[in-house]
Formats: structure tokens, C-alpha cells, sequence
């Protein structure tokens, strides 16, 4: 945990090919979760070669939202891998395009870490 930080942080990585409106309503979800108990330092979108322009909605977000574009569909785990590399956050959630999260879908699990 970060001892400089009074809250712990946290990173999101979702890993993402063609799923549109999926990857939208995640970050949505997201947004609205409630954030009282953790800093969201950033949501990273690795993208696999994508066609269907999931991430042009990605812009202009209440939260930070970071994309990598790859040139081709490099599978599942390295994405992961390039979403976690530069992370100086004290925890890493991977999340499915296909997740909707609740409202203390983040603040619960993050007070039981962090006590």
C-alpha cells in the first residue's frame, strides 16, 4: 500500500476488441460507482486492433481514461501486461468490457484491503 497516501489507490485495466457499446457501458459503471474509500488514480483500455471505433467514446470522461492502441489483436494476457506496466498504484483491478459495476462494487472490496 502507498504509505505516502492516506486513501489506497487503484488502477483499472480493460482489455478490449470490438466491444462498442460494452466498453462504454463499463466505463459508465464505473463513473457512477461510488469512490470514497480508494483514489482511482486511472482506467487504462488496452486496445486489440479494434474496428468498430469502441474507444473514440473514450474521450472526455469524468475520469481519466488512458488507451493503448495496438496494431494487432496481441491476446488477452499481454494486454494486460501493457495496461499494468506503468502502474504505481497500490492495486490493480482487470476488468472485462463486458462488467457493469455497482455502486460500492469498488468502495467494499477496497476497505477490506486496505485494512
Amino acid at each position: 500500500m502507498n504509505r505516502s497516501a492516506a486513501l489506497p489507490t487503484l488502477d483499472i485495466i480493460i482489455v478490449n476488441w470490438n466491444a462498442g457499446q460494452l466498453l462504454r457501458d463499463c466505463v459508465e459503471s464505473i463513473e457512477k460507482t461510488k469512490q470514497n474509500n480508494f483514489v482511482l488514480e486511472r482506467i487504462v483500455v488496452v486496445d486489440n486492433a479494434s474496428t468498430d471505433g469502441s474507444l473514440n467514446y473514450l474521450e472526455d470522461r469524468k475520469v481519466a481514461v488512458h488507451s493503448i492502441r495496438n496494431e494487432s489483436n496481441l491476446g488477452f494476457g499481454a494486454a494486460c501486461n501493457q495496461g499494468a506496466k506503468d502502474s504505481q498504484s497500490d492495486y490493480l483491478l482487470f476488468l472485462n468490457p463486458d462488467t457493469r459495476l455497482f455502486d460500492n462494487s469498488l468502495n467494499r472490496p477496497m476497505t477490506s484491503w486496505s485494512s
